[in-house]
């Protein structure tokens, strides 16, 4: 899930439209999040002067290496990247919280 945020102090509504090339988002709270891929990389395309910024985007995936997850992301997709990532024993990566793992392979 993509999250993006829009600066109340440049738009004090709690609705504020933007037109993006995939069509009409409301942020509503100044916050919009999408599980649309299409629809996320049109709000990143979005020219800069609207202040739209995104929590955690994702990180571009190298060749041959996992992902990391968004911070939001449920403890097993951390759990699976600290095992495909960082070679961590499953057995170790499962008895961590989400939190620590966030703290030891987020980085």
């Amino acid at each position: 899930m993509a999250r993006f945020t829009i600066p109340a102090e440049r738009f004090p509504h709690a609705l504020v439209p933007i037109r993006t090339r995939a069509g009409l988002v409301e942020f509503s709270g100044h916050v919009f999040e999408t599980d649309d891929e299409d629809l996320a990389a049109a709000l990143r395309e979005v020219p800069a002067v609207f202040g739209i910024t995104e929590d955690d985007p994702p990180e571009p995936s190298r060749d041959g290496e996992a992902e990391r997850p968004s911070t939001r992301a449920p403890k097993a997709e951390w759990v699976a990247y600290a095992e495909k990532a960082h070679d961590t024993p499953a057995s170790e990566a499962e008895a961590m919280t989400k939190a620590e793992l966030i703290e030891k392979f987020g980085g």
